[in-house]
């Protein structure tokens, strides 16, 4: 299976790439999000080609930040090294947004690739010196990334990070960065505890208490207190400082204690407040105890980062290949409103759909309910249970038969979604007969899927029935499991008369089943009517499960079973779709039995209904 998703793949390449080398911005970003998603699950197929995705001068920023993360999924040992030469050119531009990104990307690429680290931590060194401020923040960020994943050459890198750390990086996220390096590596630095003394300082300042102010100039001590104004900052200054007092403890003593007094006082963060405390009462127990806790050993790297997406996400996104999800990142629930949204598999649950969307459907069906025609226009009404307790059929009111010629075409169009058919809230029981006062009332299209309960009591008033309530006109069968069932079959069948079936189960066989056969005729007028049609099934015992109705279709989900079949096994099923205007039934039939009993079975279920 895995070879045929990756041919796939392949043929999918070139018309992709073909594409992108000509189309609008706005196309190119469809196309470049359907490129991703496919080289999430195989990079292999588009990473000969890394040089298309380079940034071109003029590109929107939203192209060019969605091209700088398919090159950090696309690098591979051989092609890192071009790869983040490009990336370091765009790290110089004048677009601060995609220069982060590049140093992002470069920064994903050593995480991912070992063998590219080396040359990565050289690129990263290089953009430490540049003059402008928040590449060297961005910079800081990604090499303490980097150093979680390979804390072996923390000692390599620290000479080079020295100068950046004792300065600081302008912004609180570089600064967190920068103090985090400090605490997790300050015994490799000779200076670590006074490297941390001005920000100490200016989290004390803030606090209120009586301490010196930084000794720098106010352009410093601006950046100084809004990064120490920074919840980031402050939590990893905590922890930071607290590893250097078990290492450093003469130098880190005082400075502790100012910092701790400083995170109890009123009005702090309730999360730096509480790791204070935690730390305090640590100390308190005892200086040995709080450091076996704070300094336990653990993993020597991390090995593995939490992914933006999870794995499950990400397949239900590509399950949604080519639509809205794969260009928003999102699976449809996160927005589509639940009233718009269909089932689109076998198997999918959709009772996710909403009460409330139920009952506005329902609502809205209601209010526009017309008077409905004899026959198939009469609307399906939601019933629970077996066939044992649907009512009785009627005699049909008009036929709805055609002329053995006319064509089915329509009809079998009908069977397009066969994997759709429990989309929505049809019932399980057998639909309404034709009465002289039916119930005006709707089908509960959307909601109380799969046997929801009865259907709303007919009213006394003259017959009315709602028109299809939704758009997704074949997506809104549904019911509960059937039961029961008819009396015996043809001659040479030989059928469970009673056999069970839940939807779930249907679902499930009806992806697995063999096909067995397709084919179309004309109905007589004697089971024009749904009941009647029902029931005439019954007779041959296929129980009805499901029952929809739309404009110009009426659709029927029927199984069956072989008496001498293993409990469980041997069920025939079958999506029937009849057309309203012409009477003529399409039959698709599926079987977990033999052949031969499959066509015996279909057989027999063609001569009750002819």
């Amino acid at each position: 299976m895995a070879d045929i998703r990756e041919q796939v793949y392949e043929r999918c390449r070139t018309p992709l790439l073909t594409l992108l080398t000509s189309a609008s911005p706005e196309s190119t970003y469809v196309l470049l999000a359907h490129v991703k998603a496919i080289v999430e699950r195989a990079p292999a197929v588009f990473a000969d080609e890394f040089k298309t995705f380079f940034c071109a001068l003029g590109e929107p920023t939203h192209v060019q930040e969605l091209k700088l993360s398919l090159l950090a999924l696309l690098a591979t040992e051989g092609t890192a090294a071009p790869i983040v030469n490009e990336l370091c050119e765009y790290v110089t531009g004048v677009n601060e947004d995609i220069a982060r990104s590049a140093l992002t990307a470069i920064g994903e690429i050593a995480v991912r690739l070992p063998g590219a680290a080396t040359g990565v931590v050289r690129a990263l060194i290089a953009m430490l010196d540049t003059d402008a401020d928040w590449v060297c923040s961005q910079a800081v960020q990604v090499m303490q990334v980097v150093l979680r994943k390979y804390p072996d050459n923390a000692a390599d890198v620290l000479p080079a990070l020295h100068a950046t750390l004792r300065t600081g990086a302008t912004d609180p996220e570089g600064r967190a960065a920068a103090v985090w390096i400090i605490g997790q590596f300050g015994s490799l630095i000779d200076d670590a505890p006074y490297l941390l003394e001005p920000l100490i300082d200016a989290v004390v300042a803030a606090a209120g208490s009586d301490a010196p102010a930084p000794h720098d100039d106010s352009e410093a001590a601006t950046a100084l207190a809004e990064a120490a104004a920074s919840v980031d900052v402050r939590l990893e200054l905590l922890t930071a400082a607290v590893k250097l007092f078990f290492a450093r403890p003469p130098e880190m003593q005082k400075m502790l204690a100012r910092l701790l007094s400083a995170c109890l006082v009123e009005g702090q963060d309730v999360g730096v407040r509480d790791r204070a405390l935690l730390y305090f009462r640590l100390l308190r127990a005892g200086v040995a105890a709080a450091k076996e806790v704070v300094c336990a050993p653990g993993p020597v790297a991390v090995t593995e980062f939490l992914a933006d997406v999870s794995s499950d996400v990400r397949d239900k996104i590509f399950n949604e290949f080519n639509t809205l999800s794969v260009v928003y990142v999102k699976p449809p629930e996160d927005f589509v409103p639940a009233s718009h949204r269909r089932a689109k598999r076998a198997g999918e649950d959709v009772a996710e759909l909403s009460a409330e969307a139920a009952a506005a459907a329902e609502s809205a069906a209601s209010a526009e309910a017309t008077e409905a025609p004899a026959g198939w226009d009469a609307a399906p009404v939601s019933g629970a249970g077996s066939l044992a307790t649907a009512p009785a059929p009627a005699p049909a009111t008009a036929a709805a038969s055609a002329p053995a010629s006319a064509p089915a075409q329509a009809a079998n169009g009908a069977h397009d979604d066969d994997l759709d058919f429990f989309g929505g809230a049809g019932g399980a029981g057998a639909p309404p007969a034709p009465a002289p006062a039916p119930a005006a009332a709707p089908a509960d299209d959307l909601g109380d899927l799969f046997g929801a309960g009865p259907a709303p009591a007919p009213a006394p008033a003259p017959a009315a029935a709602a028109p299809a309530a939704a758009d997704d006109d074949l997506d809104f069968f549904g019911g509960g499991g059937g039961g029961g069932g008819g009396g015996g079959g043809s001659s040479g069948v030989s059928l469970d008369p009673a056999p069970t079936l839940a939807p779930p189960v249907f679902q499930s066989k009806w992806s697995a089943c063999t096909p067995a056969e397709s084919f179309s005729f004309p109905l007589p007028p004697h089971v024009a009517d749904p009941a009647a049609l029902t029931a005439t099934a019954a007779s041959a015992r296929f129980v009805q499960l499901a029952f929809g109705d739309t404009p110009t279709h009426a659709k029927f989900f029927f199984f069956a079973r072989e008496a001498a079949a293993a409990p469980g096994t041997g069920f025939h099923l079958v999506s029937m779709a009849v057309d309203k205007s012409t009477g003529v039934a399409a039959v698709d039939g599926r079987s977990e039995a033999a052949p031969a009993a499959a066509a015996a079975a279909l057989a027999s279920l063609k001569a009750a209904l002819s």
